[in-house]
């Protein structure tokens, strides 16, 4: 999808296309402990809890695009979901290592 395209959306089609987006992403996260699994592979626990944790901000972000665009706040998970995300872009180690020009 070009700029043009998305500068001739409205919001709420913006809105609604990024949930279709992270919806995308959550099926594919729900997936890939089958797809390591049924070959005999593992995933080893730090990568099950990563998956977990892309699981669980990619539906708290979908579920805050929804609450957004209805006019209603965040639930309590969601709440806390954003303070994690906003915690990791916060720390100076990951500042460093991912946003360079920060």
């Amino acid at each position: 999808m070009s700029k043009k395209d998305i500068d001739e959306m409205t919001d709420e089609e913006r809105i609604q296309k990024a949930i279709e987006n992270l919806e995308q992403v959550q099926v594919q996260l729900s997936e890939i402990p089958n797809l390591m699994f049924s070959g005999g592979g593992e995933l080893y626990p730090d990568q099950q809890g990563l998956v977990s944790i892309l699981r669980l901000l990619t539906e708290s972000t979908v579920e805050s695009f929804e609450n957004r665009f209805a006019g209603q706040d965040d639930s309590p998970r969601v709440e806390y979901a954003t303070k994690l995300l906003w915690e990791i872009h916060e720390d100076p180690t990951f500042r460093e290592l991912n946003l360079p020009e920060a």
